[in-house]
């Protein structure tokens, strides 16, 4: 969900870099990172940031984004904000290596677990948790995986949906992280009949419908 405070943040950050300060708005800078991409939460928030377009601290920011974002140049290795940049999302997604191997992320939080698997090329084709939060943290974490593959709700629905949403294509990994909060020993209000204690029966059923390679070699 899109937030006022979105705008505020990426200001913030930009506000919190180094970034010297442009004697003018570079309509450029400004252009990329509204631009257009057909995803709705993106776009949503690109037209928040053009309602504040003459607030002065969101000229002021993007007045130092324009130093690295111009006519001229782009260098969104430096850029503080580059993943919340619609033209650098889309540029991500489109250069995205079609061979890579790809993972299924259950129960993904905010992308911790997956973090490895993504410093070492892989990508996310698919990924699931029930808490937006989350859902919203690992879609910013992973600009090239579009928003529609972060499926926020009940695992056991997206079982029901797995042909839908990925029809024949078979991951080459599934990762999870199912809640051990029922029995861990670290909880000392654990329940044996917590209904989260079952969880990870819905990891080893995607594993069985969706990966024929890869099961931890304990299937």
């Amino acid at each position: 969900m899109i937030k006022d405070t979105d705008v505020s943040e990426i200001v913030a950050f930009i506000e919190a870099s180094e970034l010297p300060d442009k004697d003018f708005l570079d309509g450029k800078c400004v252009e990329r990172f509204t631009q257009k991409t057909g995803e709705s939460f993106l776009d949503e928030r690109a037209r928040m940031v053009m309602d504040n377009a003459e607030n002065p601290e969101v000229v002021s920011a993007f007045r130092k984004l324009a130093t690295i974002c111009n006519d001229n140049e782009k260098r969104c290795s430096e850029c503080p904000v580059a993943k919340y940049c619609n033209n650098f999302i889309a540029e991500s997604r489109k250069n995205v290596d079609r061979s890579a191997y790809t993972m299924v992320d259950l129960f993904c939080g905010a992308g911790g677990l997956s973090l490895g698997f993504t410093q070492e090329g892989f990508i996310t084709r698919l990924a699931n948790d029930i808490q937006d939060c989350c859902v919203d943290t690992y879609a910013h974490n992973h600009p090239e995986t579009p928003r529609d593959h972060i499926i926020l709700g009940d695992i056991e629905k997206l079982i029901d949906d797995l042909d839908d949403l990925m029809g024949e294509e078979e991951p080459s990994i599934v990762v999870g992280g199912p809640p051990c909060q029922g029995f861990s020993e670290a909880n000392r209000q654990r329940l044996i009949d917590d209904s989260r204690n079952h969880l990870y029966k819905s990891f080893v059923a995607v594993v069985k419908i969706k990966s024929t390679l890869f099961c931890h070699g304990k299937c």
